[in-house]
């Protein structure tokens, strides 16, 4: 999968919201992650786990500075 085939599957034009997902920038609506569940070959719940993940480092990382 290309950051822009899953971008244009999630509807979005541009792969930089899939770059920002992937480098912890940005999380994918909770409304798409059943389709990020489908495309990425995983169950639903390791998905939340990740982004969970990825929710908890940024927040971290904004009370550190």
């Amino acid at each position: 999968l290309t950051q822009r085939s899953v971008s244009l599957s999630l509807g979005y034009s541009s792969a930089q919201f899939i770059s920002n997902f992937e480098r912890g920038i940005a999380a994918p609506p909770l409304k798409k992650l059943k389709i990020l569940a489908r495309l990425y070959k995983m169950p639903t719940d390791r998905v939340v786990d990740l982004v969970i993940e990825a929710e908890r480092a940024i927040l971290e990382g904004a009370l550190r500075s």
